[in-house]
C-alpha cells in the first residue's frame, strides 16, 4: 500500500478513533527492503519517539521536526490541518531488525507493530540437461539454499504447475536461523520438455526460479534373447544332428567300399591263378615221370586220405594197373590218387 493511499485510510479512521494509530499492525519485508509504518495521532502533541526492539531510533518534535543521527532510519510529514501524520522509513533492513516496532507519542498514547524480516536465497536444479529414452522415469533434484523462513518449493513442466504428488520435499535447518530445502521432481520421459523450479517466501514478490531441459530418445529396438536362445539351440540341434548322419553315412559307405573291394581283390586273385594253371605234383606226362614222382603222390594221398577219414575205393582194373599213363596205381595194399588239373 503507497503512502497516500495508506495517509487516506488513515484520515478516513481518525475521526472516529481519538487515539494514536500505527499502520501496518504487520509489515513483512526482505532482508536488505526498506520497511515503512506511519503513525497518525489527532490531538495536540509535542514529541514522537519511534523505538525498534525497545531502542530509540527516531524522535520527531511538533516544533523541530525530525532529531536522528542514524541514516538508516528517516520520517517524512504528511500532516494536514486536523492530522498529524508521520512516516519512519528502516532503510536496508537487516535480520536484528526484525521484531517490535513502536510509536510512542509522549503523554498521550504508545502503540506497537511487527516487522517481519525474511531472507531469498538461491535456487538451483542440479542438472540443466538430462537425456532420457521414452518411457523412463527421469529425475531432477533443486537446491534452495539460505532461505527464512523454509522455502516454498513448486515446480512446472513445460509452463504448466506440476502435480504435488510427482515432486518431495525436504528441508534441513542452517546456522543463522535459515533453512536449506532440497525437491526431486520425477516425470516420465514422454516428449522432450522444459521444467522449472521455483521457491519463494511471502516476501517475495516474484518466485526465484531455475530450470531445466529434458530430452526424450527413442527406445531402442531390443532382440528378444529368449528368440534367439531357442533359434540358436534349434539350428545347432538340426546342425548337430546333420553332423551325426553324415558320420553315419560315410562310415557305412567306407566300409561298404573295403568289403567290396576285398571281393574284388579275391576275384582278380582267383581269375590270375585261373589264368595261370596250379602245378600239380600229381600229373606226369609218361609212366617214368609217374613212376618218378609215386612217392610224393602216395604222401599226398596219404594226408588227404587221412584228413578225410574216408578210404578211397579201388577202383583200378588188375590189368590196368601196368599200362601207361595210368591215373591210379596200387602200393601197398594203399590206394594212391593222382589230380590232375586241366586249363
Amino acid at each position: 500500500m503507497g503512502p497516500p493511499l495508506r495517509i487516506l485510510l488513515i484520515l478516513c479512521t481518525a475521526g472516529a478513533l481519538a487515539e494514536v494509530q500505527l499502520d501496518p499492525q504487520m509489515a513483512t519485508v526482505l532482508r536488505g527492503a526498506n520497511a515503512t509504518f506511519n503513525c497518525s495521532v489527532d490531538q495536540q502533541w509535542v514529541v514522537m519517539i519511534w523505538l525498534l526492539n525497545g531502542n530509540v531510533v527516531l524522535t520527531v518534535t511538533k516544533d523541530y521536526g525530525i532529531l536522528s543521527n542514524d541514516p538508516r532510519f528517516t520520517a517524512l510529514n504528511y500532516s494536514t490541518d486536523t492530522l498529524s501524520i508521520w512516516e519512519i522509513n528502516i532503510l536496508g533492513v537487516k535480520r536484528t531488525d526484525m521484531g517490535e516496532v513502536t510509536c510512542d507519542v509522549q503523554n498521550i498514547q504508545k502503540v506497537n507493530a511487527q516487522l517481519s524480516v525474511q531472507v531469498s536465497g538461491t535456487v538451483h536444479i542440479t542438472d540443466i540437461n538430462k537425456t532420457a529414452t521414452h518411457g523412463e522415469l527421469a529425475y531432477f533434484q533443486c537446491s534452495a539454499l539460505g532461505w527464512y523462513p523454509a522455502p516454498i518449493i513448486s515446480w512446472t513442466e513445460g509452463g504448466s504447475l506440476a502435480s504435488a504428488d510427482s515432486y518431495n520435499i525436504s528441508i534441513l535447518p542452517v546456522g543463522q536461523d535459515l533453512f536449506d530445502s532440497t525437491s526431486t521432481l520425477g516425470i516420465v520421459a514422454s516428449n522432450s520438455i522444459s521444467v522449472t523450479c521455483l521457491a519463494a517466501v511471502p516476501a517475495l514478490t516474484t518466485p526465484l526460479a531455475s530450470s531445466a531441459f529434458l530430452t526424450v530418445e527413442a527406445q531402442p529396438q531390443y532382440i528378444n534373447l529368449t528368440v534367439v536362445i531357442a533359434v540358436t539351440v534349434t539350428v545347432g540341434a538340426v546342425l548337430l544332428l546333420a553332423i551325426i548322419i553324415i558320420i553315419v553315412v560315410c562310415c557305412y559307405c567306407q566300409r561298404k567300399n573295403s568289403t567290396h573291394s576285398r571281393y574284388e581283390d579275391e576275384m582278380r586273385k582267383a581269375q590270375r591263378d585261373r589264368g595261370q594253371g596250379a602245378d600239380n605234383l600229381g600229373y606226369s606226362a609218361d609212366s617214368r615221370a609217374g613212376a618218378a614222382n609215386g612217392q610224393l603222390n602216395d604222401s599226398v594221398a596219404s594226408q588227404s586220405a587221412s584228413i578225410n577219414g574216408l578210404p578211397i575205393p579201388n577202383a583200378v582194373r588188375p590189368h590196368d594197373a601196368d599200362s601207361p599213363g595210368n591215373l591210379y596205381a596200387q602200393h601197398s595194399g594203399m590206394k594212391k590218387a593222382r589230380y590232375a588239373t586241366i586249363v
